[in-house]
């Protein structure tokens, strides 16, 4: 059994349960109140009518029942003891003779429909020795009731045959947008081609359903794109160097066992692309994915003193001044910010060469020079994998790993990453840390 035919049938179920449950509750409650108003009422009257028969017609036998009622019987008592008994059958055939019968001391039994019965009361408020009681026919209330009872069967049917069809046809559509969302998944299954739902402007659980999963699917088109984009960078970049490893290796196959120049060239040129492709490629692509597993562990970091370390190895190796302003701490990861100074720097050491400035603050550590700067139309994709900018910059080594590497080290730290022009020429990339 599909969902779609279970909450029918539970709804169903619970619709015919309230629906018999509130016509039995009903008919009960009409049928108490009626019975109950019915005896006040008939108590009422008898009494008004037994004011008007005076003693003797009761002692010689002359009162009738018909006067108090169309059908049923009265008995009557003398010191406790039956008088005589007195029955008006309605006209019905052989009521007479069962009446008869049972004024004879016979066993006679009939359903006459809902009764009042053992109604009694004294005869005359001056003496005790009379006693009547009635047995009758509520026929009013008996014809009332079975009206009831046909008008609540009938009401009940109605409410459950019309309840049961909404009630398919509420579940009907609402598991219409469930059907296009699995025949849509289906087809993405079967073709393999990524495609969003097309439904939209539902604000109900399946709109928002709806619209994760076209998210989902979204950014699952961006992984792709990002994949394929991944896989054709990685490719183009290990083709040069295994293109000219591959060219000094024929080169010292042919003439390098015979002329050692050729041989230690050919040497050393490979060993130069053999380190390009492990420290500029596969190194960087392993630490980027280390670093979405990566668990971070921070501590109070004083950000000039850290800079003042990083920069004083940068000005060794390169020979380069860089200088520091400002001071600041802040509660972070010691590794990673080093890691970002040190793309940072090293950027701005292959793409300038006058002095490096670094400032410093509670909030942001900067590192800016005055070289060639960035493009306005390469500034968006600057933080991209393998990107690499106008030709002055992509002609230097590197193979556009450092700020992808930098920017989801920034992620990690919960740090955001910026880029602004030097207005005396130049770049300004920051590190902007948020405020707890």
């Amino acid at each position: 059994m599909n969902m779609k035919t279970k909450l029918v049938f539970v709804f169903s179920c619970i619709l015919i349960l309230c629906t018999v449950t509130g016509s039995i509750a009903i008919y009960l409650t009409t049928y108490n109140h009626a019975t109950a108003e019915s005896y006040a009422e008939m108590e009422n009257n008898f009494k008004e009518i037994m004011k008007d028969i005076p003693l003797e017609d009761w002692d010689k036998g002359n009162v009738s029942a018909g006067i108090f009622f169309n059908e049923g019987y009265m008995t009557v008592y003398k010191k406790n003891k039956v008088s005589y008994k007195k029955e008006v059958h309605g006209g019905r055939p052989g009521e007479e003779e069962k009446l008869n019968k049972a004024l004879n001391g016979q066993k006679y039994s009939r359903y006459l429909g809902p009764f009042i019965t053992s109604f009694g009361m004294s005869i005359s408020d001056k003496t005790n020795d009379y006693f009547v009681a009635f047995t009758f026919y509520n026929r009013d209330l008996n014809e009332m009731l079975i009206h009831l009872q046909k008008v609540l069967i009938e009401v009940t049917i109605s409410i459950i045959t019309l309840g049961t069809i909404c009630i398919y046809l509420f579940v009907h559509f609402l598991f219409k947008p469930v059907k296009v969302i699995i025949n849509t998944m289906n087809e993405i299954t079967e073709s393999e081609d990524l495609k969003e739902i097309g439904l939209k402007h539902k604000r109900d659980e399946l709109g928002q359903i709806v619209m994760a999963f076209n998210q989902m699917i979204l950014k699952i088109k961006d992984m792709v794109k990002r994949q394929e984009s991944f896989v054709i960078n990685v490719s183009h970049e290990l083709k040069t160097p295994i293109t000219i490893i591959e060219g000094y290796g024929k080169l010292l196959e042919r003439w390098g066992l015979e002329d050692r120049e050729v041989a230690k060239e050919s040497i050393e040129h490979i060993i130069e692309e053999t380190s390009r492709m492990k420290y500029g490629l596969i190194e960087p692509m392993l630490l980027l994915t280390s670093l979405k597993k990566r668990s971070i562990i921070n501590d109070t970091i004083q950000l000039d003193l850290l800079a003042k370390g990083v920069a004083k190895k940068f000005e060794v190796i390169s020979k380069r001044q860089i200088e520091i302003e400002g001071n600041g701490t802040v509660f972070s990861n010691r590794e990673l910010i080093e890691q970002i100074l040190y793309i940072f720097i090293d950027n701005s050491i292959k793409y300038s060469s006058s002095k490096i400035e670094i400032i410093v603050d509670d909030n942001f550590i900067c590192v800016k020079d005055s070289g060639s700067g960035i493009s306005e139309e390469d500034i968006p994709f600057i933080f991209d994998q393998f990107y690499r900018g106008n030709k002055e910059r992509s002609d230097k080594k590197g193979v556009g790993l450092g700020l992808a590497i930098a920017n989801d080290s920034a992620n990690l730290l919960g740090a955001k990453l910026e880029y602004r022009a030097n207005p005396k020429g130049g770049s300004m990339f920051s590190i902007l840390f948020q405020n707890d």
